[in-house]
């Protein structure tokens, strides 16, 4: 046997060993395992009168000044977050949304999907301000699968321009959505009658 038969057996029997034992996970470029994306189903009812859209918000995790960033008006620095925002189309009173809740990768700031949100109004107005949906991956929270939202227009003053306004079932204070969790009902219904509510005094 020459000496480049050799080496050339020698070579094809480690090939074979390695190829024995590799497996489906994929493998990124620098050679970082890739991680598989996290996507989380919502589905629901909402009334014809309304849209909805959502957004999921990422944190830095880590305690470091590069994972911060300051707030001259507060004077302060605070943790670096980065936001995502989703449309929503509905046909025929319901909708579905997939939301990817692996946008952001972990890096040096070890990044988490944090909380999801939305935002509702008339259906012939663009969404604006969002409000908690359900935190993501909270120790202490309680898991929830299906929330409902009774909602009706609403203003803060009496003068002042109506919005959609909606109470959930159950609040958003500490519900969470597990990791194996791959989906979410919320509906959103609209209260009987056509009266603007006055929350003024609430």
């Amino acid at each position: 046997m020459t000496h480049g038969r050799a080496i050339f057996l020698l070579f094809g029997s480690i090939l074979v060993i390695l190829l024995s034992g590799c497996t489906s996970v994929s493998v990124e470029a620098d050679g970082k395992r890739a991680e598989k994306k996290r996507v989380l189903s919502i589905v629901g009812k909402i009334d014809d009168l309304y849209r909805v859209a959502f957004a999921v918000r990422y944190d830095a995790s880590i305690d470091t000044k590069l994972c911060k960033e300051y707030a001259p008006l507060a004077g302060v620095w605070l943790q670096r977050t980065d936001t995502f925002y989703y449309d929503v189309a509905s046909i025929n009173g319901q909708y579905s949304v997939e939301l990817p809740l692996s946008e952001v990768q972990p890096g040096g700031c070890d990044w988490k999907p944090y909380a999801i949100m939305f935002s509702i109004s008339e259906a012939s107005q663009k969404s604006d301000g969002y409000g908690a949906l359900v935190s993501i991956d909270e120790p202490d929270g309680k898991q929830v699968t299906s929330i409902t939202y009774s909602c009706n227009r609403a203003r803060f003053r009496p003068n002042s321009e109506p919005f959609v306004f909606c109470r959930g079932n159950p609040s958003p204070l500490l519900k969470t959505i597990t990791k194996d969790q791959k989906s979410l009902e919320v509906n959103f219904v609209a209260t009987p009658g056509s009266a603007v509510e006055d929350l003024s005094s609430q």
